[in-house]
């Protein structure tokens, strides 16, 4: 288990197919001669396209979601662009394109690289145009295409009995020729196709503390390769070789250590000789594996950046306007208070997550306002109370928001001092009026999605003429971090 400990952030599934395109030989591919096939494509300039490509994808990827959204974003590439576009497409979709170009020791190696996000899925398919021409005529073309560059959504919070879950998987093909010598004299074409396909899923709890647990994981994988190649350098041959596995073990989020792996692959291979055979399938059975050990890096980190982005936090806002009515006056006043609700206990199966807060609450910017001429309101007194909000996520993975306040909630009251114009002239005073007051507010309980939401609050007391209302807001709202 220890070779498939995750370290580092794994490759993209285009970056790894960019890489193991430029970068990988083909197996057990000899000349006449009995040597082996040269390097088409110049190690140096395969090393800076691979290097610069990822970048690349992250920049396209952020500027295809940004012109989603309809958002300006600065392109800044730390690489040769020979061209950057963005197109809207008819079916709402947005395509970015960079061209990549690497040049040295008569050599030239130009990738294009486009990246269409699909508004409707959410997913992003990632295709590289690669040409690379030699000082000896020898010219390669491939052709890389990754659909759902993703692989899948992310979940953005855990499930109600505190768990996450996420699938993935990489659904690519590669295409390429080969053509070696000048234009008057074929020496050679070499074409090649694989196509790799990755399917997988992982889960993992969250603890009391809010730290995601080991996760495990299953990878199941398969990679199929074909090649023919004719001409005068090469004895002509058709060579394949189709290699399968599984992977499943657990993965510790922290330090990336895989325990309990177990790895099934089977390959086969034919059109290759004696010990050339061997070699492809030693080649592509390695192939495999690495493959599926980065498809776990992927759902290590989609685990840990769901963990953070959730929180297993919840902030409450509570933001009212209160009014009360009297035949003797009115009073106005209102609220706006903040709650960040944590995980209150550890769920067991089948049971709810359940996040709760506590914290003063009371009325702000207090007014009266008297309908009798001969009298005034003045030394107001502010009664503040506390408020309880609980989230709780429901097994239909719906949010269970409920709020009440201790006592009888924040009050107000004032004095009316008024005058008598006599005769004689007198003035009296009465405290305890009673001003704007949380009287039945409504609704106390309701539900929203699981990624929060606005709730309208209302209600109130009406009794005759006289009585209490209120208008406003509760909203909740993941807190990230």
């Amino acid at each position: 288990a220890a070779r498939y400990r995750q370290r580092g952030t794994p490759p993209s599934p285009g970056a790894a197919m960019i890489r193991d395109a430029l970068t990988g030989t083909p197996p057990g591919l000899r000349q006449r001669n009995g040597k082996a096939a040269p390097l088409a494509i110049p190690a140096g300039l395969a090393a800076q396209v691979t290097a610069a490509y990822p970048k690349a994808e992250s920049t396209l990827a952020a500027e295809v979601r940004a012109a989603q959204e309809q958002k300006s974003l600065a392109r800044s590439h730390a690489v040769t662009v020979t061209d950057t576009a963005l197109t809207q497409n008819a079916n709402g979709s947005v395509t970015g394109k960079i061209g990549l170009t690497a040049t040295g020791g008569g050599s030239t190696l130009d990738a294009a690289v486009s990246l269409t996000g699909h508004p409707d899925t959410g997913a992003l398919d990632v295709g590289v145009d690669v040409t690379s021409t030699n000082a000896s005529g020898d010219r390669v073309t491939k052709g890389l295409a990754v659909r759902d560059l993703l692989g899948g959504k992310t979940p953005k919070c855990p499930t109600s009995g505190g768990s996450l879950q996420v699938t993935g998987g990489v659904d690519a093909t590669e295409r390429s020729e080969e053509r070696y010598g000048g234009k008057r004299v074929n020496l050679g074409t070499v074409r090649e196709a694989t196509t790799p396909v990755v399917k997988s899923s992982a889960r993992a709890g969250i603890g009391a503390d809010g730290r995601l647990q080991p996760i495990a994981f299953t990878v199941s994988a398969s990679l199929d390769y074909s090649r023919t190649a004719q001409g005068l350098a090469f004895f002509s041959s058709r060579t394949r070789v189709v290699a399968t596995g599984t992977m499943t073990g657990t993965v510790d989020p922290v330090t990336g250590q895989v325990s309990g792996a177990t790895v099934t692959s089977s390959v086969r291979s034919s059109g290759f000789d004696g010990k050339d055979a061997a070699a492809a399938e030693a080649t592509y059975r390695a192939a495999l594996e690495k493959m599926m050990g980065e498809e776990v890096g992927r759902l290590r980190k989609k685990l840990v950046d769901a963990a953070k982005s959730c929180g297993d936090r919840y902030e409450v806002t509570l933001a009212l306007q209160s009014s009360a009515d009297f035949a003797t006056h009115s009073s106005t006043g209102g609220m706006n208070a903040t709650l960040v609700a944590a995980r209150s206990a550890t769920p067991t199966a089948g049971s709810a997550a359940t996040f709760t807060a506590t914290g003063p609450l009371g009325y702000e910017g207090i007014t009266f306002a008297s309908k009798i001429p001969e009298c005034t309101y003045g030394s107001t007194v502010n009664v503040a109370s506390t408020w309880t909000a609980t989230v709780e996520r429901t097994p239909a993975d719906r949010l269970k928001v409920t709020w009440e306040t201790s006592g009888t909630g924040p009050s107000s009251t004032a004095t009316v001092t008024c005058v008598d114009p006599g005769p004689p002239r007198t003035t009296s005073s009465v405290p305890g009026q009673p001003g704007v007051s949380l009287v039945q507010p409504t609704p106390m309980t309701f539900e929203l999605p699981l990624d929060g939401g606005q709730q309208a609050i209302g209600g109130g007391f009406q009794s005759g003429g006289d009585g209490f209302t209120h208008t406003g807001t509760m909203t909740v709202t993941r807190r990230t971090g």
